[in-house]
């Protein structure tokens, strides 16, 4: 009993491609009660290593 599978390197076609010309809603959320915080977090690497 032998099986053959077939591989192909190159990746399928896009077939879902996008007009240009379409227009997408944004929604206007309110602001995170966190803001940027955890976007301008800088951990202290001194304080990391003092539990090991």
């Amino acid at each position: 009993m032998s099986s053959h599978i077939m591989a192909s390197s190159s990746p399928p076609p896009n077939t879902t491609t996008v007009p240009p010309s379409v227009n997408r809603r944004s929604a206007n959320f309110h602001p995170s009660i966190w803001g940027d915080r955890f976007l301008s977090f800088d951990s202290n690497p001194k304080m990391l290593n003092t539990r090991t």
